[in-house]
């Protein structure tokens, strides 16, 4: 039997954007598939800047005619044997108007087909309405933290620029104990009742007043073709109460995609590390189509650009451990081509964290990720500059390795070069993001808020001991804010005087 691919929203992006081929995540004889999950994912957010990426997305669809799967809910009904009270809701109208609309005007006017019929779309209801699901799916989560995880509450409540950057987690016995019974038998026919909840709520009522042989049968065999769903948020569920984590909107709709994948033969395409891990961890990694992960390396000497790189990050990491200055540090360990292997790695440096970071236009608000996650560069130097190690970094976020955090501090040293006091380029030294700390100032390239550097300053630390608690901030940076600060002051001062 041929197998049906279910593509997931950043599939369609990859896809429409030319990063990948349809060939990638296609073999001959495969069915594609697609869930309205991803149609609202395209048209919740849509906005003039986005519009061309998401309209290439919708095109994919129409261009490869991949079919529309019932929504989730729908899917369930039927999957447990009963009759939807009415028909599943086609988003096809909301996929050609995405995909033929000439502008984000049009869309919302209502896109003319070859007979006449428009087609548009009701972008501010669709967002609403996904806002308000995905936050009452964190607010679910949290109160499930709040409730289990010591300390958690009292971290969770406070102001998140006060926060540590350490998440509490479940340790010890109370972690044993929450592993033992989220592998329990009833925990597993707690998620099954929930999915049968999910079911209801589009069944027809009459038909659920008649209970037969069939309908038993049906039952059963639902219970074992949403077990690959069940193991994923079980697993989910474990990474969040025991790894730091916290839960993230867009999760609940990822997670939806492996309602799908029912059997063998259902598999769901990605190239999302975490769900690839979870799935790996229950043991269903064939349930998952993974593309763009096969490329073979190539061996590497100790003389390559990557080789010299990590010399030098070694040699740096151990300065800093004996309180050296690197050129001291090399003079002491009498190697002769410390300039030339500096330069080098310098040379590198860039290739080598964009081996590792990419940005994502959609996820995180188009931050800068690493490959395969929706973890941020700058999530992990905020953990770094709050005290965190490398290894507690790793065992919080078992998606990365050492080279993703050597190349998280090569992104922040590449994007924050120690230019000279009095550079008139703004951006480099503070800004501004919605998603980080509420939109406050911060310094750019870093979580780190212009207002903590006030704080110090006003306790009478000085710049040194700050540039020692936040070491993603760069000298350069805070003396260049200093400058401006001032500046703007004695300009405010003149005019008022």
């Amino acid at each position: 039997m041929a197998k049906t691919v279910i593509l997931e929203t950043n599939v369609l992006y990859d896809i429409g954007l030319n990063r990948i081929r349809i060939e990638d995540v296609r073999k001959p004889g495969e069915h594609l598939c697609y869930s309205p999950i991803s149609i609202i994912e395209l048209v919740s957010k849509l906005n003039d800047r986005s519009y061309e990426d998401r309209k290439a997305a919708a095109n994919v669809i129409l261009k490869y005619r991949i079919d529309e799967l019932p929504d989730p809910e729908s899917y369930l009904t039927m999957l447990f044997g009963y009759k939807l009270a009415e028909p599943a809701p086609s988003y096809s109208d909301a996929v050609r108007a995405l995909a033929t609309g000439q502008s984000l005007e049009e869309v919302r006017r209502g896109v003319p087909d070859e007979v006449l019929v428009r087609h548009s779309l009701h972008v501010p209801f669709t967002a609403t309405w996904r806002e308000k699901a995905e936050q009452e799916w964190v607010k679910s989560l949290i109160s499930l933290m709040e409730e289990n995880i010591p300390g958690f509450r009292e971290w969770y409540a406070k102001n998140p620029k006060k926060r540590s950057p350490s998440v509490p987690k479940l340790r010890g016995e109370k972690k044993k104990k929450f592993l033992y019974e989220m592998k329990s038998r009833e925990w597993f026919s707690q998620v099954i009742s929930a999915c049968q909840m999910r079911a209801f709520f589009k069944a027809d009522n009459n038909d659920l007043r008649v209970v037969t042989k069939q309908k038993v049968n049906k039952l059963t065999d639902a219970i074992t073709r949403i077990e690959f769903y069940a193991h994923m948020y079980t697993y989910y569920l474990i990474r969040l109460m025991t790894e730091g984590l916290l839960p993230e909107k867009n999760d609940s709709g990822d997670i939806d995609f492996f309602l799908y994948a029912t059997d063998d033969d259902h598999v769901v395409a990605t190239n999302e590390k975490k769900w690839i891990a979870l799935a790996t961890t229950a043991g269903f990694s064939h349930r998952i189509s993974k593309y763009g992960l096969n490329k073979t390396t190539q061996s590497k000497d100790w003389n390559s650009p990557e080789e010299n790189a990590a010399r030098y990050h070694i040699m740096r990491d151990a300065a800093k451990y004996r309180k050296m200055s690197f050129k001291d540090y090399i003079k002491v360990a009498q190697a002769e081509d410390w300039n030339w292997l500096k330069e080098s790695a310098a040379k590198y440096r860039k290739m080598s964290f964009e081996d590792y970071i990419e940005p994502r236009p959609f996820v995180r608000s188009g931050k800068f990720c690493f490959k395969g996650t929706r973890i941020t560069v700058y999530d992990i130097l905020e953990y770094l500059a709050g005290g965190m190690t490398e290894d507690e970094l790793l065992v919080d976020f078992p998606d990365l390795t050492p080279q993703h955090i050597r190349a998280a501090r090569d992104f922040s040293d590449f994007h924050n070069p120690q230019l000279a006091p009095g550079s008139n380029d703004l951006e480099r030294v503070v800004s501004r993001d919605p998603e980080i700390h509420s939109g406050d100032l911060v310094f750019s390239g870093t979580r780190v808020p212009v207002d903590t550097l006030v704080d110090y300053l006003k306790g009478d630390y000085d710049i040194g001991e700050f540039l020692k608690d936040f070491p993603t901030v760069t000298r350069w940076q805070v003396e260049s804010y200093l400058e401006v600060s001032s500046k703007a002051l004695d300009h405010y001062g003149d005019n008022h005087a």
